[in-house]
């Protein structure tokens, strides 16, 4: 099924494969950005951030942030990946 939520997972993937199979490393911060980036394209809500954990010992400059799109679907992009 094709999601907004999946082009977010997408824009990560495609980033980290080019990166991986082109180059030989990857740089995670870009592949999270693409994918914050393509969320925020979709019009992404922001329904959580792990930045707002009443528990948390800071701010990250990466937190864990999870979106809710127009068509229902939900995307939790974090550094390493994204989650559907």
């Amino acid at each position: 099924m094709n999601t907004i939520a999946k082009a977010v997972e997408s824009a990560y993937d495609e980033l980290f494969d080019e990166q991986f199979y082109d180059e030989g490393s990857v740089d995670s911060e870009s592949c999270y950005i693409a994918a914050i980036r393509e969320a925020h394209v979709h019009d992404g809500e922001e329904i959580d951030n792990s930045n707002w954990s009443a528990g948390s010992n800071g701010q990250s400059f990466a937190p864990n942030v999870t979106f809710r799109f127009s068509d229902g679907s939900e995307a939790t992009v974090t550094y390493s990946g994204v989650y559907v």
